[in-house]
């Protein structure tokens, strides 16, 4: 199993590109994850454990999630 030193030239740039491409790929998708969880602030539910909600939904009408909270059992 003897390469040429071109064959082991071109299998390393393989490597390389492969590994660069997978390191791309997670990249992109943890940048995304991370996005989308920097577009909306999020806060603990008023009266509910364990259940977060966006801050900017609550604060533009707090009467209606508590009167939406009242009228549905959880």
């Amino acid at each position: 199993m003897n390469m040429s030193r071109s064959e082991r030239k071109e299998k390393l740039k393989n490597v390389a590109l492969t590994v660069a491409a997978v390191s791309g790929l997670c990249g992109g998708v943890l940048d995304g994850t991370e996005t989308l969880a920097k577009k909306k602030k999020m806060m603990k539910a008023p009266g509910r454990d364990y259940y977060y909600i966006a801050r900017d939904d609550f604060e533009s009408d707090p009467k209606e999630y508590f009167s939406d909270t009242r009228k549905k059992k959880y």
